[in-house]
């Protein structure tokens, strides 16, 4: 039996390792403790058994559905094709989740056991960021671990899981490659003060040695280092860090694999890491920030279109657009609530302009450094197709943009960091 490790919930709690040991108290069913039943929902990509109520369930399958897209999408180069159905249980009550396997502590686990494995998460009264932080994380570890025949490096398991699980939904899609001021400061003190542990001996740490001891600075650590080989420099280790990734997939051992595609000086990188980290603003990812927000508001727009609703400007649009209820079917229905939370950010920041012109609409968001987002989306067959955002910068970069109000969709300001 193996088990992925844990995505934190509440104080770091060190019964959570014998949970990575494997020492769990049941198995999901689809009658809940207290006798209820659970509703089951067949997805593209899942099988969603749950007692949430519909538009949360709703909410779930179409999370769920960009979530695994965006797996497959970015794994492509390196990961095969999973062609079945991935069972998730997502509960309402703490003690619900708890006797379907889950251990103390913790809000989402990945189990396998006698051969059969399961993504299982609790969502509380209301589902939150957090929850879905929560299972984009864990819902990798699943992926990942269907479309591999060889395991990966813990650090590379935990830190693609962590990567994932910043990425923000925006209804028709994902935005991932955030990185939240919060945890910006935490790596660039766990740098200056060299609480990260030396890349070497991360490299070769086993899935044992990090569950026996977990720890918010080994998944802070792995998360930069992804993030940094996915980011840094313009990109310019995307593709090495794909090759190792293939090597790895493929049964090499991982330091073997990383001297083959690296080089032996890991010294070297780390202090190519660590300018990188230190290097950057106190608000790096408010272009990705507002890319998620433009994203998102076009996927909003482009079902106002279909539906022959008009306005005369962005401002009209985002006071008074009503999104359908649940009469609407799958393809056309988001949550109206990322509606209101995306709308009342959008509200408070940028230069807005919706444009016409011969094809749809498209809104426009202009910052204060000249850069423009541009939402563009099309339709087909009374469906959305493709939603997307182009970034035309101008002046300064990202980077350097000072941290006025950080925007984000979903109602997060800016995130908050697991809890240490």
């Amino acid at each position: 039996m193996r088990k992925s490790s844990i995505c934190l919930a509440g104080a770091l709690a060190l019964s959570i390792a014998a949970a990575a040991r494997g020492d769990i108290t049941g198995v999901p069913s689809d009658r809940n403790p207290s006798g209820s039943m659970m509703r089951v929902f067949e997805t593209p990509y899942y099988t969603l058994h749950t007692d949430l109520s519909e538009a949360e369930a709703r909410e779930a399958d179409l999370r769920m559905t960009r979530m695994f897209e965006e797996y497959q999408r970015r794994t492509s180069d390196f990961a095969g094709q999973v062609k079945k159905k991935f069972p998730f249980f997502l509960y309402r009550n703490k003690a619900d989740y708890l006797a379907a396997g889950a251990p103390n502590g913790s809000a989402g686990v990945y189990i396998e056991w006698h051969g059969n494995s399961w993504l299982i998460a609790v969502a509380g009264p209301k589902t939150s960021a957090y929850t879905w932080h929560v299972v984009q994380h864990e819902g990798f570890h699943q992926f990942i671990r269907a479309s591999l025949q060889n395991d990966i490096p813990i650090w590379a398991n935990e830190g693609l899981a962590e990567y994932f699980g910043e990425g923000i939904w925006t209804g028709d899609g994902f935005v991932t490659g955030l990185i939240a001021p919060d945890r910006l400061e935490d790596v660039k003190k766990a740098i200056q003060n060299r609480t990260f542990r030396p890349f070497a001996q991360m490299m070769t740490m086993t899935d044992e040695e990090w569950g026996n001891k977990l720890e918010y600075s080994n998944y802070n650590q792995a998360w930069a280092m992804v993030h940094f080989l996915a980011h840094a420099e313009n990109g310019k280790y995307q593709q090495a860090f794909l090759a190792f990734m293939n090597k790895v997939s493929r049964g090499a051992p991982p330091i073997n694999a990383w001297t083959d595609v690296f080089g032996g000086d890991t010294g070297a990188f780390e202090r190519r890491f660590a300018d990188y980290w230190m290097a950057l603003g106190d608000n790096p990812s408010r272009s990705a920030y507002l890319k998620a927000l433009v994203q998102t508001e076009t996927s909003f727009l482009a079902r106002a279109t279909i539906q022959r609703q008009t306005f005369p400007d962005p401002s009209a649009f985002f006071r008074t657009y009503k999104p359908a209820d649940l009469e609407l079917n799958r393809d056309l229905w988001l949550p109206p609530a990322l509606f209101t939370e995306s709308s009342t950010a959008a509200l408070k920041v940028g230069d807005w302009t919706l444009e016409g012109g011969n094809g749809p609409p498209r809104l426009v968001c202009k910052d204060e450094d000249g850069s423009k987002y541009i939402g563009t989306f099309a339709i087909a067959n009374g469906k959305v197709g493709r939603v997307s955002v182009e970034v035309l910068k101008a002046g300064s970069t990202a980077n350097n943009l000072r941290p006025t109000a950080p925007v984000s969709p979903g109602g997060r300001v800016q995130r908050t960091a697991p809890s240490r």
